[in-house]
């Protein structure tokens, strides 16, 4: 009923695809996707220039993590948390000093300046 390349990658209804097949698929898209996350986060630690991130509270911390892991530890970081909101609060440290500042898993929106030297 359907064209073939209506929906070239759904595994819906098909011999041999099913709920398996779907989950070997995004576990492959999601090893695929943090490496380069982690190709980008090297080139961004390299970098001389001040760059600026935008990320969410539960994975605040992984990021913090892989930055200090991948040898961001000389880093400086501006953290801003909740802007322009009641609850605003900016930070400065390196990723192992705001790993300890925000012990536990911290909501809201960040942004995240990476620089050299401040």
């Amino acid at each position: 009923i359907f064209d073939k390349t209506f929906i070239y990658d759904s595994y819906a209804n098909r011999k041999g695809k099913g709920t398996l097949k779907t989950i070997q698929r995004f576990d492959y898209f999601a090893r695929k996707v943090s490496k380069m996350i982690q190709t980008l986060l090297k080139k961004i630690i390299a970098s001389d220039e001040t760059v600026v991130l935008f990320e969410t509270g539960p994975r605040f911390g992984r990021l913090l993590r892989e930055l200090e892991g991948l040898g961001g530890s000389q880093k400086h970081l501006v953290v801003g948390r909740e802007l322009t909101k009641k609850f605003e609060e900016v930070v400065v440290g390196s990723p192992a000093e705001l790993a300890d500042y925000f012990t536990t898993s911290p909501k809201g929106e960040f942004v995240i300046a990476l620089a050299t030297g401040i």
